[in-house]
């Protein structure tokens, strides 16, 4: 798995970032590109020289938006335990409000638990690829957005707090992610 292209780029992003946290957090949603970031922490944290101390969590967050949502966080529970990482998981409660999108409002009590929940001094890792990047650019585009909502994602997001959440994944596309999803896990998305 080191020698792959994707975990080079993983690498090459995360290693400027390391100096934000003291270890790192991965918002983990059961989708294929939040697994194989988990995996791809687990990896680089399992090479990392015996004087290097950082350690990985992942945290789920339920918003109870899809039917599916309890079984996706049972996947990731599971997950963590056969890969021995901590496993933290929060039930958000997001109503729908007027003239503010139901994913504006996912997205910010995600970010809020996640700020929450995640060990004090954590870098948290988003799992957006360069996919996600392109349909955020379309959707600001139909939206009439200016130059500044058409730049898009960027590579890191400050929440609120301070706390930085970075987006190791942000250049690699959906395919090359299930692709080496498959090689490396059987898994089919």
């Amino acid at each position: 798995m080191k020698q792959t292209t994707l975990y080079k780029q993983f690498k090459t992003a995360l290693e400027p970032k390391l100096h934000l946290g003291s270890g790192l957090t991965v918002a983990l949603s059961g989708g294929v590109d939040s697994v194989v970031l988990l995996h791809l922490c687990k990896t680089f944290l399992d090479n990392l020289e015996a004087n290097q101390s950082f350690s990985v969590e992942a945290i789920y967050v339920n918003h109870g938006l899809s039917e599916n949502a309890q079984d996706w966080q049972i996947f990731c529970e599971q997950l963590c335990l056969s890969l021995h990482i901590p496993f933290k998981t929060k039930r958000v409660n997001v109503q729908p409000k007027a003239r503010q999108s139901l994913e504006a409002l996912a997205r910010d009590a995600r970010y809020q638990a996640l700020d929450e929940l995640a060990e004090q001094g954590n870098l948290i890792l988003l799992g957006q690829h360069a996919d996600d990047q392109l349909e955020t650019f379309l959707l600001r585009l139909k939206r009439g957005s200016g130059l500044t909502g058409l730049s898009a994602m960027h590579d890191e997001v400050r929440l609120s707090s301070g706390r930085q959440c970075i987006r190791p994944l942000l250049h690699i596309s959906r395919e090359d992610i299930e692709a080496f999803s498959r090689t490396f896990f059987f898994i089919a998305y």
